[in-house]
């Protein structure tokens, strides 16, 4: 039964990795923590003097084959209306397959400073690369019974390969900044690979990489001084697959210094997250777990990803 669970589950993180490369994007169950990635619209439009967030996302640690995540992004005002930043990702799945991003961000705010209507616009402009090692995929005539043996020949053509890609990203974003309100409600939308650059991993020089559009719909919630109320969904359409993510935190305030963060979400037919996290001066942490509800379960046990995001804002 062991190597039968061995067999699919590595022959399920084969197909994933294969179809990130030809399909569907990442995603991270924490998008709020990384702004300059999930809208370039979002880049620099802070008052402080920058932003620095970290995220690192691991899942299926205990079946054979981890799927590893790894953002960095920076980003700063440049003045009243206008920001710039960068981010770096490194999406590692089961080592068969590795995207590499470095992108350039920038956002102008279309509104006036000050103004209760706050409306930004971002462009983001880098590259990717995607690497396929074939000595890390396995294929079905390489079992023999119940074994596993890599010194039968697979039968395929595949071999080592890197791709590179050209990574053109724009995105809006809307908030109501009426401080004399309690509700303020915002909205983000964001259309990834606008280029649909090409990707050839096996001769196929027709396939491009499809579109991704995503969008944000949430509120801040002020119900007193010391706790803010955020319930949100995120949206995700690219080649006819729908993701869907609503949900809510809190965060509470015991002094300036000092918050703390709890909130749910449900990933539609796949997840559920819990998020915990603290903030410390200019040091916040947050930490979520999925607990997986789909299909695959049958082999996680429900063990799903552990999530991280460590964000660094330095006040002004």
């Amino acid at each position: 039964m062991n190597k039968l669970k061995y067999t699919i589950t590595i022959l399920i993180l084969t197909i994933i990795g294969v179809n990130i490369a030809t399909s569907q994007d990442l995603h991270l169950s924490q998008y709020y923590s990384n702004p300059v990635y999930y809208n370039p619209a979002s880049t620099g439009m802070i008052k402080d003097y920058f932003r620095v967030s970290a995220q690192s996302r691991s899942q299926w640690g205990n079946i054979s084959g981890k799927y590893l995540t790894s953002l960095l992004s920076f980003d700063m005002p440049y003045n009243d209306r206008i920001g710039f930043g960068a981010y770096l990702v490194s999406d590692d799945a089961a080592r068969a397959l590795n995207i590499f991003k470095f992108v350039l961000s920038a956002a102008y705010q279309i509104t006036t400073p000050n103004d209760k209507h706050f409306l930004s616009g971002g462009l983001q402009v880098g590259f990717m690369s995607l690497q396929l090692n074939h000595n890390e995929l396995t294929f079905d005539n390489q079992w023999v019974v119940d074994n596993f043996d890599s010194d039968v020949p697979s039968g395929e053509l595949t071999e080592n390969r890197t791709v590179y890609a050209p990574e053109v990203n724009l995105g809006i974003y809307y908030k109501f900044l009426n401080n004399n309100k309690k509700i303020q409600p915002y909205a983000s939308f964001t259309i990834y690979h606008a280029t649909m650059p090409k990707i050839d991993f096996i001769g196929d020089k027709n396939k491009r990489w499809p579109m991704r559009f995503q969008g944000i719909l949430g509120s801040d919630i002020i119900a007193n001084d010391q706790l803010t109320i955020n319930p949100g969904v995120l949206a995700m359409y690219q080649e006819n697959i729908l993701e869907l993510m609503p949900g809510i935190k809190g965060q509470y305030t015991f002094n300036p210094d000092i918050n703390m963060y709890l909130g749910g979400y449900y990933r539609l037919n796949d997840a559920i997250v819990i998020l915990l996290g603290t903030k410390y001066k200019n040091f916040k942490i947050l930490l979520s777990y999925d607990y997986n509800i789909s299909d695959l379960s049958y082999y996680t046990n429900g063990k799903g990803a552990f999530e991280l995001a460590v964000i660094f804002v330095p006040k002004k």
